[in-house]
């Protein structure tokens, strides 16, 4: 009886100490991938700022540039249709020799 108290003892602490490696070794492989994963998060988090600070940049351009066009479109208007402007001026001359 004691025999096989110790022989299953002995084959507990046998499958234990076989057992240890391979739990360390998928714990390693564990905390590789989670640090993968953490680099690629990390790594995706700054590409997606440069991108959302380009896409700002580009929309800052675009109205300034959209700014300078309306004040052109309005002034060349106003020129064009003003108090002063040519085509007050044609029909005008053209009023005037009816």
């Amino acid at each position: 009886m004691y025999v096989k108290i110790y022989e299953s003892i002995t084959f507990a602490n046998l499958l234990f100490y076989l057992c240890v490696p391979v739990i360390q070794e998928k714990r390693f492989q564990f905390h590789d991938r989670v640090d993968r994963v953490k680099r690629k998060v990390r790594s995706v988090k700054s590409k997606s700022k440069e991108l959302v600070s380009n896409i700002e940049d580009k929309g800052m351009e675009l109205i300034q540039k959209w700014q300078e066009k309306s004040g052109e479109i309005v002034g060349s208007f106003l020129d064009m249709f003003g108090r002063d402007g040519s085509f007050v001026s044609i029909f005008l001359c053209h009023l005037q020799k009816m």
